[in-house]
């Protein structure tokens, strides 16, 4: 019997991989308990060999898990690293926030969007009819910056991820080169736009990773990455071809609309200053330097705010590229490209709610924010 069991676990291995996301391989533990649970059944175990049963699943389970967090990809000469950033890197891009960037929102699918993919049925639902809309053809006008009584949670990221990049140069001696958004090599609708490519380090093993910066203004840092971050993650690595990811949250100290004073942390990772200027045109923009604000009054740029900063706290962790989860999510991506193409000719419907509809988890993905209207 347990030997049957353990061919049931190395054959469930073989056809369903175990997934490196916590969210998904509770779900996949999930499913192997209900096959156990079937095979009791059929095998009429007593009391005694039930309990043996699951003691062995446990066991299963708890050394699946501790594998996998320790479980690392091959880790390549830092040569091999750097030519591959390099070749990501000598890729074309669209600019980020930029009018075709927004455009071609519309006909791919982007990393920071792919967990919708294993969304609630209706919030599937509205997502592909968000993809089947007609490209916009007029000119748009973007918010690059705004003052801090405007501030909301996407334009605190906008405003506090290079600062962040600042303090790792200066703490870690870090150097990130920024990208747009690139193309997956093979599937062309698939697409990401990674926060920087990590080209020197004073740790060199950081060197030849990405590097994915959240700066959430309430949620708890530290506590576990969502979900929806591991896919972004995920795509990004697969769209670059690059193994790692590091991931760092921070808590910024600084002003915004529920905090009108700035209150300095005791002993903060690091501080400093933006200054949020104003163009003849009323355009908004953010200097991070002396040099660049003075650069930009002398341009007619005026002063509109100074706003101080410090990082309170951050954490920090490496992610592995899943070879094996991408793989496995191709039926899923033809699938939803092939609803989209229904909903384009009407032939898509979003599902009737049933009795009383639990509200969409909002996505918790800060760093891409919506389409600007129309002007």
């Amino acid at each position: 019997m347990f030997a049957h069991m353990s061919d049931t676990f190395t054959h469930r291995v073989d056809v369903s991989p175990p997934p490196s996301s916590e969210h998904l391989l509770s779900q996949w533990k999930e499913d192997l308990s209900q096959y156990t649970q079937e095979l009791q059944k059929i095998a009429e175990l007593d009391e005694e060999q039930r309990e043996a049963l699951m003691s062995v699943q446990d066991l299963y389970f708890d050394s699946l898990s501790l594998f996998l967090k320790k479980a690392k990809n091959q880790c390549l000469p830092l040569e091999e690293r750097k030519k591959a950033m390099e070749a990501a890197l000598s890729r074309p891009q669209t600019a980020q926030r930029s009018t075709d960037w927004y455009l071609q929102a519309l006909k791919i699918l982007t990393a920071s969007e792919f967990s919708n993919l294993y969304g609630s049925e209706r919030g599937y639902a509205n997502f592909v009819l968000s993809k089947a809309l007609p490209p916009v053809q007029q000119e748009m006008k973007f918010r690059l910056a705004c003052s801090s009584q405007e501030l909301g949670p996407m334009d605190w990221g906008t405003r506090f991820e290079p600062v962040i990049k600042q303090a790792l140069a200066t703490n870690w001696g870090f150097r990130v080169v920024d990208s747009g958004r690139l193309i997956h090599l093979t599937d062309t609708s698939l697409a990401a736009s990674p926060d920087g490519f990590i080209m020197e380090a004073t740790e060199v093993a950081h060197v030849g990773r990405l590097i994915e910066i959240k700066c959430p203004i309430s949620r708890k840092i530290g506590e576990g990455v969502p979900f929806d971050y591991w896919c972004q993650m995920q795509i990004q690595m697969e769209v670059a071809d690059i193994d790692e990811c590091m991931y760092i949250e921070c808590r910024i100290a600084s002003i915004h609309p529920k905090q009108p004073e700035y209150v300095r942390p005791d002993a903060p990772f690091a501080e400093g200053l933006v200054w949020l200027l104003q163009a003849p045109d009323l355009q908004m923009i953010y200097a991070y330097t002396l040099e660049e604000r003075d650069s930009l009054r002398v341009r007619g740029y005026e002063v509109m705010e100074t706003i101080p900063w410090a990082i309170e706290e951050y954490a920090s962790e490496i992610f592995q590229r899943d070879r094996t989860w991408f793989a496995g999510t191709a039926a899923l991506r033809e699938t939803f490209w092939a609803n989209v193409e229904k909903a384009r000719r009407g032939e898509f419907k979003i599902p009737e709610p049933s009795g009383r509809v639990k509200k969409d988890r909002a996505c918790l993905i800060q760093d891409t924010p919506p389409a600007p209207s129309v002007q």
